[in-house]
């Protein structure tokens, strides 16, 4: 997965018969960095201000919206191309200016959106950053010790602590290449806890 970069806001126009897609995008970490920048970069004068986000190192916050336009003719289509470059981390707006004179088909509008994205987002400077993935691990109360020491070998901390029928579930988020994942598995060969497996966000 990977991140535009930081403190830098990117711009591109584009042109067809005559009606304008002006596209912003930045680096947005929380939803008040969202709101900051839509404070900053929406504009009353366009007619559309489409745009979609995506947030967290498990793209646990998404979101998009068509602002007026045709349903899931704008803001799908961003989102679309934001998910498709495996980005996260980032939001995408897009102005829209009408030309009286003429009005675009509703495929040539889509394909302004995603034309317009996919030339903003291939112009930023990407960098890699770890996926992160939750694991919910299946234990015996009697061999919590164990678990917990392994966890905190390789410094991991334990989210939730559940009883579930007499038994003890952990709730852990480690990056997806994390090599505790080998060590759950030889603890559920020595029978020390009896599975893992990754949660939905």
């Amino acid at each position: 997965m990977y991140i535009i970069k930081k403190n830098k806001i990117l711009t591109k126009e584009l042109i067809i018969q005559n009606v304008k897609f002006l596209c912003f995008a930045s680096y947005v970490q929380t939803e008040t960095d969202v709101i900051n920048f839509l404070k900053k970069y929406k504009n009353k004068k366009a007619n559309h201000n489409a745009y979609a986000y995506v947030i967290g190192s498990r793209r646990e916050n998404i979101y998009k919206t068509d602002n007026g336009e045709v349903r899931h003719i704008a803001g799908k289509t961003i989102l679309e191309n934001i998910i498709d470059k495996n980005l996260t981390n980032i939001i995408v707006l897009v102005h829209r200016y009408y030309n009286p004179i003429y009005n675009l088909p509703e495929d040539w509008i889509k394909n302004g959106y995603a034309t317009i994205t996919r030339i903003i987002l291939t112009s930023a400077q990407l960098e890699k950053i770890n996926e992160q993935i939750k694991i919910g691990i299946l234990l015996r109360p009697l061999n919590e010790v164990f678990v917990r020491e392994l966890l905190d070998k390789y410094e991991i901390n334990i989210v939730s602590r559940l009883i579930y029928r007499g038994d003890l579930i952990f709730t852990i988020i480690i990056d997806r290449n994390n090599s505790v994942l080998i060590e759950l598995d030889n603890l559920i060969i020595k029978g020390i806890i009896y599975s893992y497996k990754i949660l939905k966000n």
